[in-house]
């Protein structure tokens, strides 16, 4: 199974690692997920990871974060989400996810 996920899931993953975030992410570790991620959504999560109210709750420093991330970079494609996406309008910001899937098709078919 292949998953995109957003910067949220990384973010609870990290504040609480036996939550159904950080299960996830044991999956992906353990190889019984692949993970998808672009660029843009890679961006997103180190910036989100590094708000001081996300901080606040899983008390990481910025080395322990890039540790954290570069831990599930190992197990992660990263596609460049170069397809145009315009269906979302209520969260314009999740069109980060919708822009990975095409690409994702590419990489397995």
């Amino acid at each position: 199974m292949k998953i995109v996920v957003d910067a949220n899931l990384f973010a609870g993953g990290l504040i609480k690692p036996n939550s159904n975030p950080g299960k996830i992410f044991d999956l992906v570790k353990e190889n019984q997920v692949e993970l998808i991620l672009s660029p843009s959504i890679i961006k997103e999560i180190k910036r989100i990871l590094l708000y001081p109210k996300i901080q606040k709750y899983h008390r990481k420093s910025v080395h322990e974060i890039d540790a954290y991330f570069e831990d599930i970079l190992m197990f992660a494609w990263v596609v460049e989400g170069k397809e145009p996406v315009d269906v979302i309008k209520d969260d314009p910001t999740d069109k980060k996810q919708i822009v990975s899937c095409p690409e994702i098709i590419t990489c397995w078919t």
